[in-house]
């Protein structure tokens, strides 16, 4: 069970014990940055040997650990955009699987295997919380976000 608490801990934990396997703090480990004060409040995203998370901030703004040991496999050091609270969405798209979030500055998405830039978008973004998760279909993403003033629109993604 992966979980990630308000105050950046994340934590691989034992189904049946709740015993803690590995944990690790996305602001002290990481160097994360929030949008806001509010926490963190994505849902991790578990995708074969990996859990994909995004800490935020200038060292990368998405972080794929491995699952088993909290190891970081990669980071995306070209977004340094602080997190918001938006959920990954794993895709794809082109032939290419990719993960999509909304960040503080709107759109991004990073190549599964290594976490590099494929595109971003300034759409989805605001100055206060970015709070809902894209939804891909096909080779289109919806992005929409409004606190205070805030875009929604369709984004057609090509290779």
């Amino acid at each position: 069970l992966y979980v990630l608490g308000g105050k950046a801990d994340l934590a691989c934990l034992e189904t049946k014990s709740g015993k803690i396997v590995w944990q690790k703090n996305l602001l002290k480990d990481f160097e994360g940055r929030q949008q806001k004060i509010w926490g963190y409040s994505e849902s991790p995203l578990v995708d074969g040997d990996l859990v994909i998370c995004v800490p935020g901030g200038g060292k990368g703004s998405i972080l794929a650990l491995k699952k088993s040991t909290g190891e970081q496999v990669w980071r995306s050091s070209d977004i340094t955009d602080d997190a918001a609270y938006s959920s990954l969405v794993p895709a794809e798209i082109a032939g290419v699987k990719q993960y999509i979030t909304l960040t503080s500055n709107g759109a991004v998405s990073v190549d599964a295997k290594t976490g590099k830039k494929l595109w971003s978008d300034r759409l989805g973004a605001n100055n206060i919380a970015v709070i809902p998760t894209p939804i891909v279909w096909g080779n289109y993403v919806f992005v929409t976000s409004n606190y205070p003033e805030g875009t929604a629109g369709l984004l057609k993604i090509t290779k």
